[in-house]
């Protein structure tokens, strides 16, 4: 492939409009049919509907909608930066933290697509922005933005093979979504439901009926919080695997970073540790870490749950991600909203549930082959995420030949 038949452009050249959405507040309807929509509701090249996503009427989508069809491409300028969706049809209106761009009919769509998900487009809107507390690209900086275009037929070639590893890893991340649901089905039937025992003899506990031969624990009797923390940027050429919370909100396993980019503490982690989000609480961020590198970090933002008896982390894992335990913690959240939502964690540990020591042990079996793929899983997603961001920069700017892939 050679590049001398690729044409230099800006991104004005190959869209039709781009525009932003809304710069003030419609009339929200809890009923309505139709989401506002910002730049936090763009993750991973889909629109996501969060549960505090406010709606609107009808009414107010035809008084604020804006030209989208299947050629939109969605790019967050405003707070969160550089965030990119494609548009599929969803029933929503945009804020202004979400700028939209139809793509030409003689351009490939799923290319700029990767084009605005480059580095080199991400450093360059996060250079341009304006503003100290709240970050804000314009839509001039957007239109602005230069790059190489190559003819029709190579950029659906370089799509195709990015889009092909995007594809494997949507895959992935669905079947540890059914291999999670299976596991809470089996934790909820067994330990809240107590399906299995049914024919057996109930007494009465301070939670109610339970089977006869079974326990009342406080969650302090199974789990205890690991606090050992590290000040990374004292070993400046050491190598961390940091999980972090954006590496969690982009679908990420942990971010490599040296310790002179990392300017606060951070907690050690080890194997069988549960990471749980204490910052904003009411968006779900859990994370089992089955087996750690050396140099494994973590934000001070997550609670590390560390289970006393190594045999019952799966069984552990599945409480904490269980809506029962979850449900349980929202109740102790304090604060209004966003980042200023909190809780202690050591409020968390009186947490109390049924056991039976041999079923905790017939349950972890259970559901170790269950935990285990999912954790394949994601290890493999992560190589695919490394190979196509390694890839992404070199085909989109002519530096590597499709041919030789």
């Amino acid at each position: 492939m050679s590049c001398k038949d690729w044409k230099e452009v800006t991104l004005v050249d190959v869209v039709s409009i781009l525009g932003d959405g809304l710069h003030g507040t419609p009339l929200y309807d809890t009923t309505g049919d139709y989401y506002f929509i910002n730049g936090n509701n763009l993750s991973n090249g889909k629109i996501i509907f969060k549960e505090d996503t406010r709606k609107v009427a009808y009414s107010e989508y035809q008084k604020y909608k804006k030209n989208l069809n299947d050629r939109t491409i969605f790019v967050s300028i405003n707070g969160t930066l550089g965030n990119v969706a494609l548009y599929n049809g969803e029933k929503c209106i945009l804020g202004k933290s979400a700028c939209y761009f139809n793509v030409k009919e003689t351009v490939d769509k799923y290319f700029i697509r990767y084009i605005v998900t480059n580095r080199a487009f991400q450093d360059y809107i996060a250079m341009l922005a304006t503003g100290t507390t709240i970050k804000n690209v314009s839509l001039k900086t957007m239109r602005e933005f230069p790059f190489l275009l190559p003819p029709l037929h190579e950029q659906k070639k370089i799509a195709d093979i990015l889009s092909s590893l995007d594809d494997k890893i949507e895959l992935n991340n669905n079947i540890n979504d059914n291999l999670e649901k299976q596991a809470q089905a089996i934790f909820k039937s067994w330990f809240v439901d107590f399906e299995p025992f049914q024919d057996g003899e109930f007494v009465d506990s301070e939670l109610g009926m339970i089977p006869k031969g079974w326990r009342i624990i406080n969650l302090s009797e199974l789990l205890y919080i690991s606090k050992e923390s590290i000040n990374p940027s004292k070993n400046s050429n050491v190598l961390y695997y940091h999980y972090s919370l954006p590496a969690f909100d982009n679908g990420k396993m942990p971010e490599m970073q040296y310790g002179k980019d990392i300017l606060s503490n951070k907690f050690v982690l080890s194997n069988n540790t549960i990471l749980f989000s204490k910052l904003n609480p009411r968006i779900k961020r859990i994370w089992y870490i089955d087996e750690v590198c050396d140099n494994s970090i973590c934000s001070t933002e997550f609670i590390t749950y560390k289970t006393k008896d190594p045999r019952l982390s799966y069984f552990a894992y599945c409480l904490i991600n269980s809506e029962l335990f979850y449900q349980n913690a929202m109740a102790l959240v304090n604060g209004s909203t966003g980042s200023h939502q909190r809780f202690n964690p050591k409020d968390t540990m009186n947490f109390k549930i049924a056991i039976n020591d041999d079923i905790l042990l017939q349950f972890s079996n259970i559901i170790a082959p269950l935990i285990k793929k999912e954790s394949d899983i994601i290890t493999e997603s992560y190589s695919l995420s490394n190979i196509r961001d390694t890839l992404l920069p070199k085909l989109i700017s002519g530096k590597l030949s499709v041919e030789d892939i």
